[in-house]
């Protein structure tokens, strides 16, 4: 398992299960440490609960496309990079 040790609290960057909610739910931990950006900072932005944004940086709870969408912006990235699966690359023309 890889660790981002950007931030003072090593975070896991591909959960054990695999699945794709808990890579994309990884991915926006991990941006989020290393801009320092807490949940309670997503929860605004997204104008929900703490506790919905807690279940998604988990991946409990899928993050959904317009949500991510504005999570990018916050974490200034692209929905893109949050949501890509490892190894997949868009094809190039």
């Amino acid at each position: 398992m890889m660790l981002d040790m950007t931030s003072q609290n090593a975070t896991p960057l591909h959960e054990p299960d695999g699945s794709y909610s808990t890579q994309v739910a990884a991915k926006v931990r991990a941006r989020a440490a290393w801009l320092n950006i807490t949940q309670a900072d997503l929860a605004r932005a997204l104008g929900v609960s703490r506790t919905t944004i807690s279940q998604r940086w988990r991946g409990v709870r899928p993050w959904g496309l317009d949500d991510l969408h504005t999570v990018a912006g916050v974490l200034k990235t692209t929905p893109w990079e949050l949501a890509r699966s490892e190894g997949f690359e868009p094809p190039t023309f």
